[in-house]
């Protein structure tokens, strides 16, 4: 979270919204979720 709170000032002051942040927390929360899904069937195995 600290990375993403670092993230979101370097946005703030280069002038962006935080539309853009969440649009990377989405896909941080999408790759998360697909590396969990990876090593949850390679432990079944």
């Amino acid at each position: 979270m600290e990375i993403m709170d670092e993230f979101s000032t370097q946005l703030k002051l280069e002038g962006r919204d935080n539309e853009t942040l969440i649009d990377y927390r989405l896909t941080l929360v999408d790759i998360l979720a697909h590396l969990c899904e990876i090593y949850r069937s390679s432990m079944n195995r």
